[in-house]
């Protein structure tokens, strides 16, 4: 995905975005991870742009293991191999969101206020200014989203996070433990925005 969307993902937050921003851009190999795990080597490289690699984390790996024994019960062994998992069910791809929210949680959440997350194809096409992001999170709200009343789950693609609020953090915490414990696997869809959405209406305060 990174040659195919990521990389103008980057390029035009970098081009739009204000520099007093961080961006941190999480990348992963496909799974089965490879011996030699894939990173790119033309990142762009920015004062305020970071990178975090996911397959640095051994609990992604086991998750996903056991996750190819849970489709096995779900659907043919040959749809797994080929990549051809239903949307509705296909948590090796959206348990790496799970998982780079968790880390971007862990690691800067104590640094910051708010944490934006940006699906990886997402393209910035006109300047996006302080005031802008001061519109989007101001107001009495802990987390923004895009909720949708034509379907049963909010879109994910852009969320964000008061991470200076214990309670938020502690929804990050949650979301991550859904997937971890195997919680997941007791619901009709297991992504990450049903699950989100499950967590949203338990969380509401």
């Amino acid at each position: 995905g990174y040659h195919k969307y990521g990389k103008k993902f980057i390029s035009s937050w970098a081009a739009n975005w204000p520099k007093s921003v961080d961006l941190i851009v999480y990348h992963h190999s496909e799974y089965p991870t490879p011996v030699k795990p894939w990173v790119p080597t033309d990142m762009l490289k920015q004062k305020n742009i970071k990178y975090g690699n996911l397959d640095e984390i051994p609990e992604l790996k086991v998750f996903k293991d056991g996750t190819v024994n849970l489709l096995k019960t779900r659907i043919p062994e040959e749809a797994i191999k080929q990549g051809t998992i239903p949307w509705q069910l296909d948590a090796l791809k959206f348990t790496n969101k799970v998982f780079a929210l968790a880390a971007a949680n862990a690691t800067v959440g104590d640094n910051y206020e708010w944490i934006i997350w940006l699906d990886a194809d997402t393209i910035t096409n006109k300047k996006v200014s302080e005031a802008d992001i001061d519109s989007w999170v101001s107001g009495e709200a802990d987390l923004v989203h895009l909720g949708r009343k034509s379907t049963y789950y909010s879109e994910t693609s852009f969320v964000a996070y008061k991470v200076s609020n214990p309670r938020v953090r502690v929804f990050l915490s949650n979301n991550l433990d859904m997937f971890l414990s195997g919680e997941f696997q007791f619901y009709g869809e297991w992504h990450d925005g049903f699950i989100f959405e499950r967590l949203l209406n338990i969380h509401k305060w």
